[in-house]
């Protein structure tokens, strides 16, 4: 059995021991998010014109068309010119109306 002496010491011991062991130096980590940088606002780069030729819209591999679009197009400002070449709907290449696209895209060059 322990003295009153020798418990009085164990007690002042640990509580020693525990003033110490909180009173230790404590340095606040950063969190993740501090590391993520955020633009103020978004950034767009401007779009390339674009020629897409020979879209598949058919199981006939005959069944194709181009779409040309406009360099710096946009959903609200860029407007569409639908060209349909029915041959006659017999005979004919869509290739044959090449020079009419080159025409377009130089008279209307926001348009699709």
């Amino acid at each position: 059995m322990l003295h009153k002496k020798g418990v009085k010491n164990w007690v002042i011991l640990l509580l020693g021991m525990l003033a110490i062991s909180c009173s230790s130096s404590f340095e606040e980590v950063g969190s993740f998010e501090d590391d993520i940088i955020i633009p103020e606002e978004e950034v767009v780069l401007p779009l390339e014109e674009l020629s897409l030729l020979d879209e598949s819209y058919g199981e006939n591999p005959q069944q194709v068309y181009d779409i040309y679009l406009p360099a710096n197009r946009s959903s609200e400002k860029t407007r569409v010119i639908l060209l349909v070449h029915g041959g006659g709907w017999v005979e004919g290449d869509k290739g044959s109306m090449t020079p009419f696209i080159e025409l377009i895209k130089e008279r209307h060059p926001e348009h699709a």
